[in-house]
């Protein structure tokens, strides 16, 4: 399970997952930037090779936002289709 759960009830096999940080303080550096984390996004990958019922996206955070109301409507899209569900990008 993700760190906290966070998902929306219409779907809560779907996880969210923040990985971004809007700055990194110098003795985060390592963890955010380095190793670790090219080894996280390894393991996401293989995790993903292994298992047919185990899917990772990465997204923008208005394509979270629209990920999550898709899920709360209970749209039977798939992920590329909700990108833009209901915010689209600024032109």
């Amino acid at each position: 399970m993700a760190a906290g759960g966070v998902c929306v009830a219409t779907r809560p096999n779907w996880r969210f997952v923040k990985l971004h940080t809007h700055g990194v303080q110098e003795p985060n550096q390592d963890v955010l930037l380095g190793e670790p984390m090219v080894r996280f996004h390894e393991v996401l990958r293989e995790r993903a090779e292994r298992d047919p019922m185990f899917r990772f996206h990465y997204v923008t955070a208005r394509e979270m936002a629209n990920l999550a109301l898709a899920a709360a409507d209970g749209a039977e899209l798939t992920v590329s289709d909700v990108r833009s569900y209901r915010y689209t990008p600024a032109d």
